[in-house]
């Protein structure tokens, strides 16, 4: 199963995503997200992303559904220092320590 976070422009579905200035460019592709020092670029079926300019594989890629950018939930929390578990359907997110 893709662990994805979906988001819109206007408001976050998770608390994950609060407080993110969300830059979306339809000529590349790309979705940049900016969290105080963190910036996370990501392009749309694209397996690399880029964590404060450093590239770094990921395990699943961004894409469009429907016409909602969905990027990987856990590569996004774990690039802001959080702890994702997912447990039978339930996602827990916790600051790491």
């Amino acid at each position: 199963m893709s662990q994805t976070l979906l988001f819109n422009e206007t408001k976050s579905q998770l608390e994950l995503l609060r407080n993110f200035i969300v830059q979306k460019n339809g000529e590349d592709q790309t979705v940049t997200l900016t969290k105080g020092d963190t910036q996370i670029k990501l392009q749309i079926h694209n397996y690399m992303a880029y964590v404060n300019g450093v590239p770094t594989w990921l395990d699943t890629w961004s894409m469009i559904k429907d016409g909602v950018t969905m990027v990987p939930l856990r590569f996004v929390g774990e690039s802001l220092n959080k702890d994702i578990q997912f447990d039978e359907g339930l996602i827990h997110i916790t600051n790491k320590n």
